[in-house]
């Protein structure tokens, strides 16, 4: 197969076009406070600024599709009648979809979008952290730029701060 690919010497235009591309990349940064986060989060579990943040937030799961550290996915099964055949399809999920924390029975763990939200920064900030001593988030900024309803982790942050 690598036999049949013809590679050349990059031309100017080629590095041009490089050039190009990492200016837009440099796009996806922002900036976090993350000193003190992990308590922060937890001093704050209870703030105003959660229903603020969830009341704007339109549990769309836009953040996760972009997100580069988002693992989580849900598994469909289909069974045919007959019993002799099923079909899994994975799938990725997102924390901020109404039915990520819904169980059997019908049970919703995280029914109010706050809540939905306040588990994916405490996910990615501070149990994973606490887990492995490094957050999911790497600041990348895409889950903000993607967001339709203009959320950002910098603004989440700085008013669960009560800086804004």
């Amino acid at each position: 197969m690598l036999s049949q690919i013809s590679c050349k010497e990059p031309s100017a235009k080629d590095h041009t076009l490089y050039k190009q591309s990492r200016k837009k990349s440099k796009l996806y940064t922002a900036k976090v406070d993350t000193s003190d986060l992990t308590k922060i989060l937890d001093l704050e579990f209870e703030s105003s600024a959660w229903d603020y943040w969830g009341e704007r937030c339109l549990s769309c799961g836009t953040c996760a599709n972009v997100c580069p550290t988002c693992y989580c996915y849900g598994v469909e099964e289909q069974v045919n009648l007959d019993l002799r055949q099923a079909d899994k399809t994975k799938s990725l999920h997102s924390c901020n979809l109404i039915d990520f924390a819904k169980v059997a029975g019908g049970h919703n763990f995280r029914p109010a979008s706050a809540s939905r939200l306040k588990y994916r920064y405490y996910h990615k900030h501070r149990g994973f952290v606490e887990a492995f001593e490094e957050a999911l988030c790497v600041g990348c900024g895409r889950c903000g730029a993607a967001c339709l309803a203009e959320i950002t982790p910098p603004e989440v942050i700085a008013s669960v701060r009560g800086k804004e």
